[in-house]
């Protein structure tokens, strides 16, 4: 193992062992990333069931609730239509870069700490910008900037494990920032 690989952070060193598998690789979605919506499904319907049991026991009002629910699902629908195609093509990307990636150790170049405390004091977030290069296949030098709050673990002059498309490493990631892993191959 060379000395960089050692350095990798721990979930950084675990994914190694996924991407020795030939490509397409299977993924699966990273344990932290999966949203379980069950409990919103659920409070979801009982406020829909209400307001119709409401509707059916109070016949004026039946018209108002009518229009009000309207009303919602418009909004519902048009906040969905706005934000869901962003992140559908962000998990379609990650997934790709999974799949048919090339990983590579880049080194970090530059870590900026950017903090926001708010006008309540110290409440608000941080991020950090990482400045990273790495050099794919083909041997060109590539720099990138990515900012995060999942970038914590990162030094400068440390390594950074970096997944790229071999026919364009322009389109990159690190690996921490992706929502999919590799499935690692089962040791019988």
């Amino acid at each position: 193992m060379i000395q960089s690989e050692q350095q990798l952070t721990h979930e950084e060193h675990e994914a190694l062992a996924g991407f020795t598998v030939s490509v397409p690789r299977r993924v699966r979605r990273k344990v932290y990333q999966r949203l379980e919506l069950r409990g919103c499904g659920i409070a979801f319907l009982a406020v829909i069931l209400a307001i119709d049991g409401l509707a059916f026991f109070v016949p004026a009002l039946r018209v108002n609730i009518a229009i009000a629910v309207g009303v919602f699902f418009g909004l519902i629908g048009l906040l969905v239509m706005t934000a869901l195609p962003r992140g559908l093509w962000e998990d379609f990307r990650h997934r790709h870069l999974v799949r048919k990636g090339v990983v590579v150790i880049g080194r970090v170049s530059k870590r900026e700490i950017k903090v926001d405390i708010g006008s309540q004091g110290p409440v608000g977030w941080t991020d950090y910008a990482l400045t990273y290069s790495f050099q794919p296949a083909s041997g060109e030098l590539i720099v990138a900037t990515r900012t995060s709050s999942s970038l914590d673990k990162f030094r400068e002059g440390g390594p950074i494990l970096i997944i790229y498309l071999p026919q364009n490493p322009r389109k990159h990631e690190p690996f921490l920032l992706l929502a999919y892993e590799p499935i690692a191959p089962e040791i019988c």
